[in-house]
């Protein structure tokens, strides 16, 4: 239930979190997974690699602001996921026993995940268009599976759900507000005002923005391009403030109730979203600490 999320996380996209859960449904069944903790493993193993694969619009933008290669941002911002595997373990400790390698079989795990590995060599090494991809894999799927007509039915009232359309529409609508209002600038000035440090400023103003958000690409190019003179550009590149920033953020984005992948996740496994928060609140805090202490360290 980890591995799975944290493979589909390698394929960024909007409320990709949803794709994992999906493929999940029968682990969650089959072993009666509480529906919110199985929310929290999917969402949080989905965002494993965010600070530090190239393929994130959040990375690409932080790379071109602070004008490092991305070798450079993976350097700096790999604590963020170390944090991020940390807190997930903690939770799943209880769970973890040491594989029999002798009774592992690859090839039945190779066919088991087939789409996904279609996915990933039509859209990472061939770089054709991700929904085109998509569309090309659930063709396959189709192909592989024959689905009757009445299992199609389901699948098709479960995917074309007006609610789960109009959320994504109203987030990305807030997102522009947000930007088009200059909120987070504004607020950063009145940190400066109250004489915070800079240290300090710029990790409340990173959460701030993807708590308000929910979604990666907030932090990068809402509240990092007001941090230059904190993460340093070019040659002035500072590495471990970057690292602080986009730490911040993505606390942020993963504690936001406006974050897709966490709506979708608990509207498909009918979790109760508070309940949810029982996970969520002390993983939060596990990788605040990570981060911050990479960055005294």
């Amino acid at each position: 239930m980890a591995i799975l999320p944290a493979i589909v996380g390698f394929l960024p996209m909007p409320g990709g979190a949803l794709v994992s859960a999906v493929m999940l449904t029968d682990l969650v069944k089959r072993y009666e997974v509480d529906a919110e903790e199985a929310t929290f493993v999917n969402y949080w193993f989905r965002h494993l690699w965010v600070p530090i694969w190239p393929l994130y619009p959040s990375f690409i933008i932080g790379a071109m602001i602070v004008d490092v290669s991305y070798f450079k941002v993976i350097e700096a911002c790999y604590p963020v996921t170390i944090g991020m595997i940390l807190a997930g373990i903690v939770f799943l400790r209880d769970y973890i026993t040491l594989p029999n390698l002798s009774e592992l079989r690859f090839r039945d795990a190779v066919l088991s995940l087939y789409p996904l590995i279609l996915v990933v060599i039509l859209a990472i090494i061939l770089k054709i268009d991700l929904a085109i991809t998509l569309l090309l894999a659930v063709l396959v799927l189709y192909i592989h599976k024959r689905p009757k007509s009445k299992q199609m039915i389901r699948i098709l009232k479960r995917t074309v759900d007006p609610k789960i359309i109009l959320l994504i529409f109203a987030v990305m609508f807030y997102k522009d507000l947000i930007a088009f209002t200059h909120s987070a600038q504004i607020f950063f000035e009145h940190l400066k005002e109250l004489k915070i440090p800079t240290h300090m400023a710029s990790f409340l103003l990173a959460f701030v923005v993807g708590f308000a958000v929910g979604i990666e690409i907030s932090y990068s190019a809402i509240a990092l391009p007001l941090l230059t003179a904190f993460t340093g550009v070019g040659s002035d590149f500072i590495p471990k403030n970057l690292m602080l920033v986009f730490g911040a953020g993505l606390l942020g984005v993963m504690m936001s109730p406006l974050h897709l992948c966490l709506i979708l996740t608990s509207e498909y496994y009918s979790a109760d979203m508070s309940k949810v928060y029982r996970f969520l609140i002390p993983a939060g805090i596990i990788l605040a600490t990570t981060v911050w202490l990479a960055y005294l360290i």
